[in-house]
């Protein structure tokens, strides 16, 4: 039994039937839901000027909140309205319904958890769409607040059962469907008749197509692989067609996919000729290099600087994988690798990876593998000896076994800061120091932590200042930004000399509190300022040693801020010391 073949009238009148069926459902769909929303927000908006005319009556109407006092006029406002009227006190406990008796209303739940009445409390109107079941339908809700002559809250409720539209859908639907019977049936004819006319000329065609199918120069018709008219017509003109446009088609495919792959791609990707020109450039070169848009077919020298055009033209010249250099805006650090193609002799193509940020990484964890060592290393060497001096000949001596006790008591708290602000300082790198970021009174945690750093201050004959106003609201978390405080504060204190002075002070920006702690030692020169916030820079290691300085406290602090949405910096303050500040966003 043969296969049914279906011809191109058919398939017109097939896609334009499904056209048109398709239309009708999508625009009845679409009606029903319109409809609904129109209705439903035509009976809110109703609803909430009822509610509103409530309001305005209750608020007028003295004597104690009770049932007897309201259920009689949500009565009467609810038939007046033809709504059914709700008055709820303000602990959520109903004083009257239209639709419900005193009994009934006396049984009925606490409302106060309502969500028309929760956003009623917090917005001043609550709207909210359910099932009721106390009149089991669906209702639509608003609930605005009134105020009371005594000063006491309530809130008046006014709602409306949908179940009108929902019959007003249906109608609309049995509408849709009778005016889509309808027009289909005169679509169905008028396709219909459209599809013959439409291929009449079609088969015609293909008729003389086939008596013609052996003269040459003829067009090729791909990608037609139908049994009907058409499919008649591109079978003929495809047997005058060689392996030429096949080829073509793998052709443009293997470039396209050099292309893409190219172009996607974060390496650097160049490609030259025997005379060193560009043949092939993708995108991540022209933008490492800083090359024009359409370098393709000029030489290196010409586009490059000298200094650069003789670093890529060593590589270009031998057959390593090398590190570089690479100057410009920026001095970036390269990796170039050259590969000489098998096809053409002299030819080759030059990849480069920017490796900058992973050079920087690395010199970052190199130095701070050098440090941690290096901080640990003297607290713990300094243990051992005086714990092989005490297990020796130290035990017999009460004062001298006293003081190697002391200074091993002294270095191992040492290593505890130490590690402690190392556990602090990785959980904020990795997102792991949990902040509570809340509206804080600035100047009463600056109070707090004044009154704790006083003693400390008073040792060294040292002054603390308060100049940070009233009202200086900002969010933050309480904890950190009292850290971040103490931090400065400690600083401030150990590298200020006896008899300074250190000022707090809060400056209003247009967005942000920038908190400053300022004092009046001997300062810190510019040129370490963009290092201080680093882990272990230390502008003096031995004075940073001598006041017990771990080298992680302004590291901690600017993490922190950071985590507070602020940022931090230092100043060299006027006439002399240094100014440390911070930014936190203002409420």
């Amino acid at each position: 039994m043969s296969r049914m073949r279906l011809g191109v009238r058919g398939k017109l009148f097939l896609l334009s039937l499904t056209l048109i069926l398709g239309v009708v459902i999508i625009a009845g769909t679409y009606l029903e839901y319109a409809l609904g929303g129109w209705l439903e927000s035509r009976i809110a908006s109703e609803l909430f000027r009822h509610a509103k005319s409530v309001r305005v009556t209750l608020q007028a109407v003295p004597g104690e909140p009770s049932i007897a006092l309201y259920d009689p006029l949500s009565d009467r406002l609810g038939r007046a309205m033809s709504a059914r009227v709700t008055v709820i006190a303000d602990d959520g406990k109903v004083l009257g319904d239209s639709r419900l008796s005193v009994v009934e209303i006396m049984l009925v739940e606490n409302h106060g958890t309502r969500a028309e009445i929760l956003e009623a409390k917090r917005l001043g109107i609550g709207q909210s769409k359910r099932y009721s079941t106390t009149l089991k339908t669906t209702m639509l809700f608003v609930a605005v607040p009134f105020q009371r002559t005594d000063g006491s809250m309530g809130y008046v409720r006014v709602a409306m059962s949908l179940q009108d539209v929902e019959e007003a859908k249906v109608r609309l639907l049995w509408l849709l469907m009778l005016a889509g019977l309808f027009a289909l049936t005169a679509a169905i004819s008028t396709s219909g008749l459209n599809a013959h006319f439409a291929t009449k000329s079609l088969r015609t065609v293909v008729h003389h197509v086939k008596q013609t199918v052996d003269k040459p120069h003829k067009s090729r018709i791909t990608g037609v692989y139908s049994r009907d008219e058409i499919g008649g017509l591109a079978g003929s003109f495809n047997r005058l067609v060689g392996e030429l446009e096949q080829s073509v088609d793998t052709l443009t495919e293997e470039r396209d996919r050099m292309e893409t792959v190219l172009e996607s791609m974060s390496e650097g990707v160049i490609a030259l000729s025997r005379e060193k020109e560009i043949t092939l450039v993708n995108s991540s070169a022209v933008d490492l290099l800083g090359l024009p848009s359409r370098p393709k077919g000029r030489k290196l020298e010409e586009i490059l600087s000298e200094e650069a055009f003789l670093k890529l033209a060593t590589i270009a010249q031998s057959t390593t994988a090398v590190e570089i250099d690479y100057p410009g805006k920026v001095v970036r650090r390269f990796f170039v690798q050259r590969t000489p193609t098998r096809t053409q002799e002299g030819c080759c193509v030059i990849v480069l990876r920017d490796i900058t940020e992973l050079h920087r990484q690395e010199e970052v964890r190199r130095d701070f593998v050098a440090n941690v060592s290096h901080e640990l290393r003297t607290p713990v060497s300094i243990i051992l000896a005086n714990v092989e001096t005490l297990m020796d000949s130290g035990m017999e001596d009460a004062r001298f076994t006293k003081t190697l006790m002391q200074a091993i008591e002294r270095h191992a708290l040492r290593l505890s800061r130490i590690i402690t602000d190392l556990l602090d300082l990785s959980r904020l790198e990795a997102g792991r120091f949990n902040l509570r970021v809340e509206k804080v009174d600035a100047q009463i945690i600056v109070n707090r932590v004044l009154e704790a750093m006083k003693p400390f201050a008073m040792e060294k004959g040292i002054v603390l200042v308060n100049n940070v106003d009233e009202e200086v609201l900002s969010f933050a978390d309480i904890g950190a930004l009292e850290q971040v405080l103490i931090n400065l504060l400690d600083n401030a204190t150990k590298y200020t000399p006896a008899g300074g002075r250190i000022v707090i002070r809060a400056l209003k920006e247009e967005q942000e509190w920038k908190i400053e702690v300022e004092d009046n030692g001997v300062g810190i020169d510019p040129k370490h300022h963009p290092r201080l916030f680093e882990r272990f820079y230390r502008v003096n290691p031995g004075r940073s040693q001598e006041v017990g300085s771990t080298g992680l406290g302004l590291p901690i602090v600017k993490r922190l801020v950071q985590n507070m949405n602020g940022d931090v910096g230092v100043e060299s303050a006027q006439p002399s010391g240094s100014k440390f500040w911070f930014t936190l966003p203002k409420v």
